[in-house]
């Protein structure tokens, strides 16, 4: 797993439509000044787990010590599973060859 934060000098700047976040503030080398602040997580292949807590559901993504921990609602996880299955599919359509 590979994570890092980007700082952003005024507001929050929409990402070119097929350019990733941390390319794209790699790029434009940010400065200090009206600070936000844009985080962002490379997930290959790392341990994940989760747990239900009432009404709310947390994933680890890694280790105890150097893991991401996200916490989502039922609909914030059914929108994540939406848009994570269609992600799935498009990126496997663009893959150069078939997979199984």
């Amino acid at each position: 797993m590979i994570a890092g934060a980007v700082c952003v000098v005024g507001t929050l700047l929409q990402t070119p439509q097929r350019e990733s976040i941390p390319h794209y503030f790699e790029k434009k080398g940010r400065g200090m000044g009206d600070l936000k602040v844009a985080a962002w997580v490379r997930i290959e292949d790392c341990s994940m787990e989760y747990a239900v807590f009432d009404d709310e559901v947390e994933f680890r993504v890694g280790g105890q010590l150097d893991g991401l921990d996200l916490v989502f609602t039922e609909q914030g996880l059914q929108t994540l599973v939406t848009h994570g299955e269609r992600a799935l599919r498009e990126l496997r359509a663009r893959q150069p060859h078939a997979r199984g």
